[in-house]
């Protein structure tokens, strides 16, 4: 009888252990999950220079008559994109977007130009990876002559 309780106690401390442990695989998983949350939504208005830099040089060979000025490189998820789209579409800005997921031309150019970051604003004679800040987008406008 001592050896069928014995048995029957270290089942139930058994069961107790692994309940115990998904509780905290599942409270860390959901820590994990919000830390990478927080860091994405950082950076969306960070400046760090990993991802928000501008690099001149000469862009015109990507151009051509129906471009306009401006060609913007990015994908349909991509909310930094999106919300480029939204500030250039309210500032009358005439562009070019190119999906760089569904889009050969564009799927071509981020390839040439070895990016990683989305999205991508070239102009004639620069190059910017991922999205300015207000002020640097007026100031881009107000280059480009929209």
């Amino acid at each position: 009888m001592a050896e069928g309780l014995k048995r029957n106690l270290s089942y139930m401390d058994m069961k107790a252990f692994y309940k115990t442990a998904l509780q905290y695989f599942i409270i860390s998983t959901i820590g994990v999950v919000l830390s990478l949350f927080y860091l994405e939504y950082r950076n969306l208005d960070s400046s760090s220079p990993s991802t928000n830099t501008e690099i001149s040089g000469n862009y015109e060979q990507y151009f051509d008559h129906k471009n306009g000025s401006l060609i913007v490189l990015g994908t349909s998820w991509c909310s930094s994109c999106k919300n480029l789209h939204k500030y250039l579409i309210k500032n009358n800005v005439e562009y070019t977007s190119y999906d760089i997921e569904n889009d050969e031309i564009g799927k071509n150019l981020f390839i040439k130009l070895e990016e990683s970051v989305i999205p991508i604003i070239i102009t004639k004679d620069m190059m910017y990876r991922g999205l300015p800040n207000n002020k640097k987008l007026k100031l881009l406008i107000t280059k480009i002559g929209r």
